[in-house]
């Protein structure tokens, strides 16, 4: 580790040297060149009469009053822009119908030569600050808008799909998921609009003004005194340099996860390794219930479907389906696994469950009332962990419940619990890059269990995992399962028909979008796969199931 450390410091090392060493490169050429007469000396002077000229603009008083003049201007239209374009165009990425109606029209205004509207601006506020401010945040707005939008369109689905399971608002959506998700492309908003922004402002005092650049520039010009414009140039050029090097120093402040995708400094833990506190006892699931979760087991509807179908429309295409008149009833606390090909509906049915996707037609029910996306008795595992990469595991942990409003001593002591509870504590300021797949899934995991759901839908949680990973993942999982207060619902799907008789009360599988087989798993647990093996009912039940799968014909779904 240290080694890559110092490797890493060597190359920034090099960087430096080189940046530090392209000026004076620069100005030894632009001399050779005027000594050789490659340039003209009237339109292009020599570095000491540029410098020269800078010397006398500073100590003559005009150079900085109209620098400040020009940036300050700059600055305020950057600033209008980035605060009227950027929630506008994260607002247009996540309404597409909207982008699509106002598409047209904001690309005509975007492609217009807004220098063009400088008499406009002259007009309407005169020759000043305003006419300049005016000009820069037209042409620097856009830039906004555009990187914005499509900064939110760069967002990965399977986090919208977390947000929504775990009942987030749309105003939780825009703060919480795109707007840290565009500001990658917001910061380089950021550096392209402070060069359009001061690209506006001079060329308004170029126009028209009493002061700035821009109108120092021309003046200068007009008498053919190039020595002054270049070196009024040369102090432009430098100025944007260090706000650009401003911005970048704030993007890796806020971009510091970012770096942990590439430079992993601090030792890894591997996923073989489960660390816990000695000191502190296996913490149980919860000791403080939902409502729902008071209610008497026999009095507990589980997960009821009746005759449910669901059909996707494709544009252009007429409607497919995807679930078929399927039927089901899951009763409180089972453990049902839902087997199937890949396409047959198995995920459309947790979404259906979880109120992510509605039934085109049939009756479904959870714990006795219509499914719901954000309900807090539902907790939704994927078969990628989906971890927001800028939160670390304990942040990604406690998201369901922040955005709920839970005060936050207690969502973190109860994200900290379950952290504990995966075995993952000392993990807890790890961002997801720095840490194995093993333990990313337990993360996301122990997300989904600090709600405190009643019902758990996993939908092949453990399928991208190594089997020695998978094995350990299944054995955790089931302890956590077996050891709450009593056992919560269970939907799992799975592909794999061996995965699904190790852990379920009951398999069912499922061919073009409607059940195949439902049968109990008569064995008790813990379950052995080899032990299991031995047995000739359960080679008999396997035997079964699979000719059961492998004359299931691929569905439509997904």
């Amino acid at each position: 580790m240290t080694g890559n450390s110092d490797a890493a410091a060597r190359g920034w090392l090099s960087v430096w040297v080189w940046r530090l060493a392209v000026p004076p490169l620069a100005v030894a050429l632009w001399y050779l060149a005027g000594r050789l007469g490659v340039t003209d000396a009237v339109l292009l002077p020599g570095p000491r009469a540029v410098w020269d000229a800078g010397l006398q603009l500073h100590s003559s008083g005009v150079l900085w009053p109209n620098l400040w003049s020009t940036v300050s201007a700059a600055l305020e239209a950057l600033a209008l822009s980035a605060v009227t374009g950027i929630p506008l165009g994260i607002v247009l990425g996540m309404l597409p119908r909207t982008w699509a109606v106002l598409a047209p029209y904001l690309n005509a205004v975007n492609s217009m030569p807004r220098i063009a509207l400088a008499p406009v601006f002259l007009v309407a506020f005169g020759i000043g600050q305003g006419s300049k401010i005016a000009l820069g945040f037209s042409i620097a707005f856009f830039v906004f808008v555009m990187n914005a939008r499509i900064g939110v369109l760069s967002t990965d689905e399977e986090y919208v799909k977390v947000f929504a399971v775990l009942g987030a608002s749309r105003s939780q959506v825009f703060r919480k998921l795109y707007v840290t998700v565009a500001l990658p492309a917001i910061f380089t908003s950021l550096r392209l609009g402070l060069v359009l922004a001061l690209l506006g402002v001079v060329g308004s005092e170029v126009i028209a003004s009493r002061a700035g650049m821009g109108q120092l520039i021309t003046t200068y010009s007009a008498t053919l005194s190039m020595a002054s414009v270049y070196a009024l140039l040369t102090v432009l050029a430098v100025f944007t340099s260090v706000l650009t090097v401003i911005v970048g120093a704030l993007e890796g402040v806020a971009l510091g996860w970012q770096r942990a995708d590439h430079a992993r400094r601090r030792p890894r833990i591997r996923s073989g390794s489960p660390t816990r506190q000695a000191s502190r006892p296996e913490p149980r699931i919860a000791t403080v219930r939902n409502a729902a979760a008071a209610t008497p087991r026999t009095a507990r509807p589980g997960v009821r479907l009746r005759a449910v179908t669901v059909e996707f429309a494709l544009r252009g295409s007429p409607p497919h389906c995807v679930l078929s008149n399927l039927s089901l009833t899951v009763p409180d606390g089972q453990f049902v696994a839902i087997v199937g090909a890949s396409g047959v509906g198995k995920s459309t049915l947790l979404d259906v469950v979880s109120g992510v996707t509605p039934a085109t037609s049939g009756d479904v029910t959870v714990f006795g009332d219509p499914p719901r996306a954000g309900r807090a008795d539902v907790g939704h595992l994927f078969a990628r962990d989906a971890l927001l990469p800028w939160r670390t595991a304990l942040r990604n942990v406690e998201l369901g419940l922040e955005l709920r409003s839970g005060a936050a001593p207690a969502r973190r002591e109860r994200a900290r619990r379950m952290l504990d509870l995966v075995h993952l504590s000392a993990a807890a300021d790890r961002y997801p890059s720095q840490l194995s797949q093993g333990m990313r899934q337990r993360v996301a995991l122990a997300r989904t269990l600090a709600s405190d759901p009643e019902l758990l839908l996993m939908d092949e949680p453990f399928a991208a995992l190594d089997a020695l990973t998978r094995s350990s993942l299944r054995d955790m999982f089931l302890d956590i399962w077996d050891d709450a207060a009593h056992r919560k619902t269970v939907l799992f799907v799975t592909h794999d028909l061996t995965e699904a008789l190790l852990l379920a009360d009951r398999v069912v599988t499922l061919a073009r979008g409607a059940v195949r087989t439902d049968v109990e798993v008569p064995y008790g647990r813990p379950r052995d796969e080899r032990t299991l093996m031995a047995r000739s009912d359960y080679r008999a039940l396997y035997g079964r199931l699979r000719a059961d799968l492998t004359g299931t014909d691929r569905g439509p779904g997904r």
